[in-house]
């Protein structure tokens, strides 16, 4: 049937689900998932055997898109019925929540895949990488008291990258995608509700990231303690400053790049919209986070490809929909701000 959710657990499936609320984006490294079934159900004795822990896979129309593990189980009764709730997350959920428990936990000169890679895999989780990690890291260490997500997603964002669940249970170093859907997102025709925020708050003009290099031995103490790489917003014109202090010992270059990815992430994110459609799907599939896809929505004057950051697919009394928060493309890339365009939120 379409907008079918099927919770798969130690080879069995319970399906029927009368509320479900799922989400996935890619500014959330894990998927999470809540689900119910309530119902008059005469002659039930006994609960779904689902319990915390349980390893799951979660399958909507047939496609999996969050393998891990239950959280929480709520199961209820009383004279007219029964009722079950099941939470849970991505298997890197375990990321966030666990500490990064690594010795010595130091990295010299190696890949953001490759220190990722040892962060995750005691956890049982794969990482892989479809985006540019850029350089190694001559140095990077876990800081005290840490999790694992914490030191994975500060050595991503001075890369540019975005950490993510894959959906099968492993981790992927992205960035968003070019991948266009054929679908677009059109007022009058299938978008059911729309609303934007669009914003200048978290805006500056200039952008300075300071940091220390790992020096050399042909650097010298004044030049290691005193690398800064800059970047403009040129759609801010007023004076609005702001210094980033560095996650990692970086040169000027990498430095450069940090304020960069700063300035073109705050730009980009100052624009979001939250489109609701009826359904779980489209005509290429169910919907997902980073694609891009045309919105048209004359009352938020928007008339652009934007990409998806993040999906909540929702069943309950108000029927089955899904809401699609989307931002322009540059909101998540780490792209150098043009000097000649045109500002516009969107």
């Amino acid at each position: 049937m379409p907008d079918e959710v099927v919770l798969s657990i130690a080879g069995k499936k319970y399906a029927g689900w009368t509320e479900a609320r799922i989400q996935r984006g890619i500014e959330q490294v894990s998927g999470q998932f809540s689900l119910t079934v309530s119902d008059r159900w005469p002659g039930q004795e006994t609960a779904w055997p689902i319990r915390p822990g349980d390893a799951c896979t979660l399958s909507v129309d047939g496609a999996v898109v969050i393998t891990g593990h239950v959280d929480d189980v709520f199961p209820q009764f009383d004279a007219n019925g029964h009722a079950i709730q099941v939470y849970g997350r991505d298997a890197v959920g375990d990321l966030i929540d666990c500490s990064a428990a690594l010795r010595p936990g130091r990295w010299e000169n190696r890949t953001l895949t490759q220190i990722a890679a040892d962060i995750c895999r005691p956890f049982g989780i794969a990482v892989a990488a479809t985006a540019d990690v850029g350089p190694v890291f001559s140095v990077f260490a876990v800081q005290p008291g840490e999790s694992a997500f914490e030191a994975i997603e500060r050595a991503c964002r001075f890369r540019g990258v975005l950490p993510v669940s894959d959906g099968r249970g492993g981790l992927l170093l992205t960035g968003p995608s070019a991948e266009r859907l054929a679908v677009a997102l059109v007022q009058g025709e299938n978008i059911l509700a729309a609303s934007a925020a669009l914003s200048s708050r978290d805006r500056f003009s200039a952008y300075t990231a300071l940091g220390q290099s790992a020096g050399s031995d042909s650097s010298t103490p004044d030049q290691n303690a005193s690398p800064a790489g800059r970047a403009t917003d040129p759609g801010v014109t007023r004076h609005r400053p702001l210094i980033v202090i560095a996650e990692e010992s970086a040169d000027a270059a990498g430095l450069t790049r940090r304020a960069v990815w700063e300035a073109a992430v705050r730009r980009g994110r100052s624009s979001r919209a939250v489109v609701t459609v009826q359904g779980w799907s489209h005509p290429g599939g169910v919907w997902a986070p980073n694609r891009r896809v045309l919105v048209r929505a004359p009352w938020l004057q928007l008339d652009a490809e934007l990409l998806i950051v993040s999906v909540h697919l929702l069943r309950d009394a108000s029927g089955t929909r899904t809401e699609i928060e989307v931002c322009p493309p540059e909101g998540l890339t780490p792209l150098q701000i043009s000097e000649a365009a045109e500002d516009s939120l969107w």
